[in-house]
């Protein structure tokens, strides 16, 4: 079944740094929406993705994939938004085998045993998307982590500790993550 889209992408006006500082929550809310156009081109991506999705050959990780490696921003970002409204970001994090490896990597085989018990955890989903939007699309840390809120808003509420918006800088940020007792955890 193709889902609809039943919003049409907001307009925001441009706003500087410094405006950022003095907006009240509300105003700062609606900050990460992109610019018009990238709005624009990632709702018409995400279109065509549901069109896809309603089709049964479709291999989603190889589509995803290959958005990452032609560096398309709008479509990777237009399909992490369909996977987290059909809820199966977490289907495709648990089977990247790319991130596991990373993820050994980085933090070790205690990590990766983690993972194995509690993948959808919010570390994880912080972990993947960095993971996927810094290192393979090559994108900034306030872009990934702006991109990293609104996925947060589809994937479900305890995922919206995972990246925030410092409203004295007026960029975002991933919530750190340390090792604690032997498991990571987000930085409260």
């Amino acid at each position: 079944a193709t889902q609809t889209l039943k919003k049409e992408p907001a307009v925001l006006p441009d706003i500087t740094l410094k405006e950022v500082k003095h907006l009240q929550t509300k105003d700062l809310i609606n900050i990460y929406t992109q610019n018009k156009e990238e709005q624009t081109a990632i709702y018409e991506e995400e279109k065509k993705i549901l069109a896809l999705v309603g089709k049964d050959n479709i291999d989603v990780r190889k589509e995803l994939a290959e958005a990452i490696k032609q560096n398309n921003r709008s479509r990777l970002i237009a399909f992490l938004i369909v996977l987290a409204k059909t809820k199966d970001l977490f289907s495709i994090i648990k089977a990247d085998r790319g991130f596991r490896q990373h993820l050994n990597e980085r933090h070790g085989i205690e990590a990766e045993q983690q993972f194995d018990k509690t993948p959808e955890d919010p570390v994880f989903y912080s972990l993947w998307l960095q993971y996927v939007l810094r290192m393979k699309a090559k994108m900034l840390e306030s872009d990934s982590a702006r991109v990293g809120t609104k996925l947060a808003n589809l994937a479900g509420r305890k995922y919206l500790k995972t990246a925030y918006i410092d409203s004295n800088s007026g960029s975002f940020k991933w919530v750190p993550i340390k090792k604690e007792q032997g498991r990571l955890v987000l930085v409260s």
